[in-house]
């Protein structure tokens, strides 16, 4: 990993004009050893940005496809006191997710699993699928901020199941 200012990361966001921006982590807590164990996804503190609604949807499918396969915090967060410099100042859509803790052990070993970690990134890979499907004037009406809704999912202007999403997409 390599540390990057936060002003020229938005340099090369800005020149790269992404479709949605996913920043992906491992987050950590201040005691040496946690038992805090879940996907968490924040999104920008700033609820007047331009992308605000579409940044929730984006973080909503990441939660959803996540929480068959680990354990997910359902709210989607914001840092009110202190934001996050490339959420809060991203002219896209923009999410940060977080996969686990670097300091619970049985998330390292998740982390180590080539098996795991390749089930943490399919399960972004859809998450981003399933945003990018949807229609956003009709998805914009449909956001949910937590999981305990259905899934987000349009398909021919209608909302749609998860499991006839998987169908159509023969996953």
């Amino acid at each position: 990993d390599v540390f990057m200012d936060p002003k020229m990361r938005m340099e090369v966001i800005e020149a790269t004009q992404p479709d949605a921006f996913v920043s992906i982590h491992v987050s950590s807590t201040k005691e040496p050893q946690t038992s805090k164990n879940e996907v968490q996804v924040y999104i920008s503190r700033d609820e007047t940005n331009s992308n605000y609604k579409q940044s929730r949807l984006l973080g909503s499918s990441l939660l959803q496809m996540a929480k068959n396969d680990f354990p997910i915090n359902s709210m989607l967060m914001q840092r009110k006191e202190e934001g996050i410099y490339v959420i809060d100042n991203n002219p896209y859509p923009a999410v940060l997710i977080g996969c686990g803790y670097i300091n619970n052990e049985d998330n390292v070993k998740q982390l180590q699993d080539a098996a795991k970690a390749e089930q943490m990134a399919r399960a972004i890979l859809q998450g981003v699928v399933a945003y990018a499907n949807a229609d956003q004037q009709d998805a914009s009406m449909i956001v949910a901020d937590t999981v305990g809704k259905d899934p987000l999912y349009i398909v021919d202007g209608k909302e749609t199941s998860a499991a006839d999403a998987k169908k159509i997409d023969g996953a």
